[in-house]
């Protein structure tokens, strides 16, 4: 009940320090309040002479139910037993209590302002029964809450004017009593029923899908083990067939002709006449003695080669060689030690980031140009005593207040910058990019990132720094979160 109440002083404090006359102009501006003796500051503005403020403030400050329909831009706010729904540019509002519904008029209609919904603060603030107190010796507005007073119904006509009376004689006036001693604080009445539940706001549509980051450089190959033992021959293949013969050699030189065989004796002359049939050959001498072998002649043209033969059986594999040692790698930690503050600004863009050290951190680095240039800031860059290959890196965020993220997602991302020889540094390699906040995110909400493979090449000499940021999405764009970053980076040896 006390956290509840202090709830609902936190969130009419901030309605009603609008309402006071330190707001000067139709522009933003900040009032101090107090609430049980702790002071806050709230960011309003007029319209019309109306203050306006936030529709998230009340939901930060009280255990408020709100819902927001993008379609017909209707704001519900349901505080107990009472629900008030507005329209965005509609005058118009409607209070529920049970099953009592009265329509109003607002002199200042909701609004839509730098992408958030603006609500009037002192229409708010009376149908939900807020007791206000100003302060003028320091200008300060003290808040506290009562019993609710029930929703007051339109005005009535205004009765005919009675005949005035005569004046009666005045009369001596008395001597001042005494003050009375305070009555005793009558107990608070009972909580009033709750109402129904508004209907849920129709689900936005998705929005696209960012395009496919690159494909990280491969890892560089370890060195190769010692070769395994090589295993026993197979047996041998059966021969294959053999190939064509070759072409004939040249033929050698004739041998020397053997001595001419004795003549045999001389036929009887015939008579001249018609030459006769050819007489039968006489025998043949026996063969003379073979001469020397001539020369050999020169070698034919290689046959064509044969089919291969089918291969033997694989024999049995060698042992495994060791394996090689491992190359040598380090790990570098970062820690912001104190609560770093991340912005985005219009657009969902990243504002200001922080930069890492090693339990020390800043924030407020702007991100906007694309580079980073500490000449005339804090130095937190390291510088790499040797090359090497950055292979992974890891990153946490915790919050450290709480926020209320109505419609939209916040992305926490993690990047390393590098400088060679000057105090000018750029992103290199992936940004890796944390789990996404959205809802309503209590303090100590955690995210995490990794990349386990990066091949980011470092250079002896250069100088490196992490840097954290943040971008938004969805119906609210311009947002400040603040919590605790941790990450750490895997270097190895060339």
């Amino acid at each position: 009940m006390r956290s509840k109440m202090i709830k609902m002083i936190t969130l009419f404090t901030m309605l009603c320090v609008i309402m006071v006359s330190v707001v000067q102009a139709s522009g933003s501006s900040t009032t101090n309040i107090e609430i049980s003796g702790q002071r806050s500051v709230i960011e309003t503005f007029k319209s019309d002479n109306v203050v306006m403020a936030p529709i998230s403030l009340f939901q930060n400050a009280l255990d408020m139910d709100v819902k927001w329909d993008a379609g017909s831009k209707t704001i519900a706010a349901t505080l107990g037993d009472r629900t008030v729904t507005m329209t965005i540019g509609n005058p118009s509002a409607t209070v529920t209590e049970g099953t009592t519904n009265i329509t109003y008029k607002m002199d200042q209609p909701p609004l839509l302002r730098n992408q958030r919904a603006w609500i009037p603060v002192r229409f708010v603030s009376e149908v939900l029964g807020l007791q206000v107190g100003w302060e003028q010796s320091t200008n300060t507005i003290k808040i506290s809450t009562g019993a609710a007073a029930g929703v007051q119904g339109p005005k009535g006509e205004t009765g005919a004017t009675g005949s005035q009376g005569p004046a009666g004689s005045t009369g001596s006036q008395g001597p001042k009593g005494d003050t009375g001693a305070s009555g005793a604080t009558g107990p608070a009445g009972a909580d009033g029923a709750t109402g129904p539940a508004g209907a849920d706001g129709a689900v936005g549509p998705a929005g696209p899908q960012g395009p496919a980051g690159p494909v990280g450089a491969d890892g560089a190959t370890g060195p190769a083990g010692a070769a395994g033992a090589v295993g026993p021959a197979g047996p041998q293949g059966p021969t294959g067939p053999a190939g064509a013969d070759g072409a004939t050699g040249p033929a050698g030189a004739d041998g020397a002709v053997g001595p001419a065989g004795p003549q045999g004796p001389t036929g009887p002359a015939g008579a001249d006449g018609a030459t006769g049939p050819a007489g039968a050959d006489g025998a043949v001498g026996p063969a003379g003695p073979q001469g020397p072998a001539g020369p050999a002649g020169a070698d034919g043209a290689t046959g064509a080669t044969g089919a291969t033969g089918p291969a033997g059986p694989q024999g049995p594999q060698g042992v495994t060689g060791a394996t090689g040692p491992a190359g040598s790698s380090a790990i570098m930690p970062f820690s912001s030690g104190d609560a770093v503050n991340l912005t985005t600004i219009v657009g969902g863009l990243k504002g200001t980031g922080a930069l890492l050290g090693f339990g020390s951190s800043v924030s407020g680095t702007t991100l906007t140009g694309g580079t980073i240039d500490i000449t005339n800031g804090k130095n937190f860059a390291f510088s790499m005593p040797r090359s090497g290959t950055i292979t992974s890196l890891n990153a946490f965020f915790s919050s450290s207040n709480a926020v209320v993220l109505l419609g939209t997602t916040l992305t926490v991302s993690a990047q390393l910058y590098e400088a060679s020889g000057s105090n000018s540094f750029a992103p290199v390699g992936p940004e890796v990019s944390l789990t996404p906040y959205t809802g309503v995110l209590a303090v100590g909400s955690t995210a995490e990132g990794e990349n386990n493979s990066m091949n980011v090449t470092v250079t002896k000499g250069n100088r490196y720094m992490l840097v954290f940021s943040a971008t938004a999405s969805g119906l609210s764009l311009v947002n400040t979160i603040s919590g605790f970053a941790s990450a750490g980076i895997e270097i190895s040896s060339p």
